[in-house]
């Protein structure tokens, strides 16, 4: 669950945590479907959607828990920005969050 506390609101996503090597490097590549969960890669200021399937919505936080910025609808076989001060990055499917539910200033707190 992801709690926005900047607006009161809850995500409902199931959170997954990809903390190995092995987990970061296979992300959601293969992947049909991840509507009802997000992806936490910790320690990462960019990423791939190389051999993915289906576009992701990407939000850079730091490690106070701000939304630096967010890459809304990356499509498969594309190189995200690279947005620095980022301390973990958040995934999910293109459109989960909607509507603007997660804005580049806002405070979350992700709670498993």
């Amino acid at each position: 669950m992801i709690i926005n506390t900047t607006t009161s609101e809850t995500i409902p996503l199931s959170i997954h945590w990809a903390e190995t090597r092995r987990q970061r490097i296979a992300g959601l590549m293969g992947k049909k479907s991840f509507s009802h969960a997000a992806l936490v890669l910790p320690d990462c200021e960019q990423i791939h959607t190389a051999f993915m399937r289906f576009p992701i919505d990407v939000f850079f936080i730091n490690r106070e828990g701000h939304v630096l910025d967010l890459e809304k609808n990356l499509k498969p076989w594309r190189i995200s920005k690279k947005v620095k001060q980022t301390s973990f990055i958040l995934e999910t499917a293109a459109g989960v969050t909607e509507p603007g539910s997660m804005r580049p200033g806002d405070h979350i707190v992700i709670q498993e």
